[in-house]
């Protein structure tokens, strides 16, 4: 999953945090992650696996 985002974040980056939040628990990297993602394209709601990302913000 690291090297996807590494190579397409803004495809990958959602997802990614969407795994660190549920899955893996880490709460501290998923926000930095989806802070990532937001400043990368703003404006935008994001929605990895059907899940609104803006709770985060």
């Amino acid at each position: 999953m690291n090297k996807a985002v590494e190579l397409d974040s803004i495809s990958h980056l959602g997802y990614g945090c969407w795994v660190r939040l549920r899955k893996v628990q880490d709460d501290d990297k998923a926000l930095a992650d989806f802070n990532r993602l937001h400043s990368l394209i703003p404006n935008v709601v994001d929605a990895p696996w059907g899940e609104d990302t803006d709770f985060c913000a």
